[in-house]
């Protein structure tokens, strides 16, 4: 077992920076109180010869969780430490000049302090996120950067940036948010706050930029603004296995999905659906021992809590048979204890952890609850003359699918009324077509889906 050094890098701007540069050597030091949560946003300064994130801590002395966030993505990523194998969980690499968000699980830290030598941080490459649920995101944490020495307040800072409505700070000893917003209705700025070189910093921009520029060109802000909170951090891992209870090799990039996929909602909210495919979510193998899933509760778009019941739905896509039938395995858990990372299936070694996700029940996609809107491929593929289209709705709703010919006029319309939530299938008889490329497409409120099959005559 390795020593256990305990070095926790907390910068939260230090007021004897005062110069446009850092001098030769620096240091900085924070005391917190864990007052509204556990969660403390840290900043990487100064290059102490860190590779990964589970350096700062290595045997989580006081730190179990280190998160950051992608501002192209608009989620987060994160590592865990598991402390009965010793190990960091999806451990990934460090960057100077980077903010991240810790979860502090002790109910009591002393100073915390970092030391090391001034070098240069790059600048940021500040982004905005387009959606239709939320029209423009542009969340982006930064380090207050040692070029822009001479901006000392918040306010300054969101108008040196260009489109910039809000600068948020979490105050160092009480760790509560410092927040300075802009009002469309004034065209003023309110809750000025000071800020100071090294501080992390939450800032909400609507234009893409690199910040420190050498000049900014201002735009007008165009459309309406929607602010929404971002969900804190919360890794899950699940341990799953093969029909045979053995585990995969998710040692090989390459075939992790390839082989499985998943998905994963919270009860009573199954429009929000992560999925393998989904950032901050995928596969690890977990101290060369176990295959594993995971997601970041944070991603899901809307507000986790204590109590929220978590479902995963995994299927093993190699076990596919001619009919399309797969293997497929389930679990649900209550979100009992959140002052942890969330490791499940791993018994005896994590101890109340329960058991795997054994893919070891049978079941063909119809079957399989449908918790978003999806058009399947359909099978067989290519056929004479008939196949099957499977759909799945998320909602009840109106939905239209028509078969198309290659220069796009329907030959066939094969559902045209309201259906319920769920699993569809339809029949399609092309007995009297010839045979080519042919489309079909399933219209529904919302989303419009569209995919090509092939007859042979």
């Amino acid at each position: 077992m390795k020593a256990k050094i305990f070095i926790i890098i907390i910068i939260f701007g230090v007021e004897m920076f005062s110069s446009v540069s850092l001098p030769s050597s620096a240091y900085g030091a924070r005391t917190f109180g864990l007052i509204d949560s556990n969660y403390i946003n840290i900043s990487y300064p100064f290059d102490m010869g860190f590779t990964t994130v589970g350096d700062i801590d290595p045997n989580a002395q006081r730190i179990n969780i280190i998160s950051k966030y992608d501002s192209w993505q608009q989620k987060w990523y994160s590592a865990a430490y598991i402390s009965e194998l010793e190990t960091w969980a999806t451990n990934f690499m460090i960057h100077l000049g980077n903010v991240y968000r810790v979860y502090v699980y002790s109910d009591y830290a002393p100073s915390l302090g970092f030391a090391g030598q001034a070098i240069d941080i790059p600048s940021y490459n500040l982004t905005t996120y387009l959606n239709q649920s939320y029209f423009y995101k542009g969340y982006n944490f930064i380090m207050h950067h040692p070029e822009k020495s001479d901006i000392k307040t918040a306010i300054q800072l969101g108008n040196d940036l260009v489109n910039c409505d809000w600068v948020v700070k979490k105050d160092p000893y009480t760790n509560a948010a410092l927040s300075a917003n802009f009002d469309d209705t004034t065209g003023a700025w309110n809750n000025d706050f000071n800020i100071y070189i090294t501080d992390p910093l939450m800032v909400n921009v609507w234009t893409p930029q690199i910040w420190p520029a050498e000049s900014a060109v201002k735009g007008d802000v165009k459309g309406s603004k929607q602010i929404v909170q971002i969900n804190d951090p919360m890794p899950v891992y699940y341990h799953i296995q093969s029909s045979s209870k053995g585990d995969y090799d998710f040692s090989d990039p390459d075939s992790k999905s390839i082989v499985i996929t998943f998905k994963a909602w919270i009860t009573g909210r199954e429009n929000e659906v992560l999925t393998h495919e989904d950032y901050g979510c995928g596969f690890e193998q977990i101290g060369d021992l176990f295959s594993a899933i995971y997601i970041n509760l944070g991603n899901f778009e809307t507000q986790w809590t204590e109590g929220d019941e978590v479902n995963f739905l995994v299927t093993d896509e190699s076990t596919k048979d001619n009919s399309g039938n797969v293997l497929k395995g389930s679990k649900s858990y209550s979100l009992t204890n959140i002052n942890n990372p969330i490791f499940r299936g791993f018994e005896p070694v994590i101890k109340n952890s329960g058991d795997p996700i054994v893919l070891g029940t049978p079941a063909s996609e119809e079957e399989i609850i449908p918790y978003i809107t999806e058009l399947y491929q359909n099978y067989p593929n290519p056929f004479n003359p008939v196949t099957t289209i499977k759909f799945s709705l998320q909602t009840d709703c109106f939905a239209q699918l028509d078969v198309y010919n290659y220069n796009g006029q329907i030959v066939k319309s094969l559902v045209n009324s309201k259906l319920e939530r769920g699993s569809h299938s339809v029949v399609f008889n092309a007995d009297q077509l010839s045979s080519g490329v042919y489309y079909y497409m399933l219209r529904t409120d919302t989303k419009t889906f569209t995919k090509k099959m092939l007859i042979i005559k």
